[in-house]
């Protein structure tokens, strides 16, 4: 669950970066 939860932070952190 780490891993999982770790990947969901990284993808919306990488779409906040992406958007802005």
């Amino acid at each position: 669950t780490e891993d999982e939860r770790e990947m969901c932070t990284r993808t919306i952190y990488c779409t906040n970066i992406d958007k802005k």
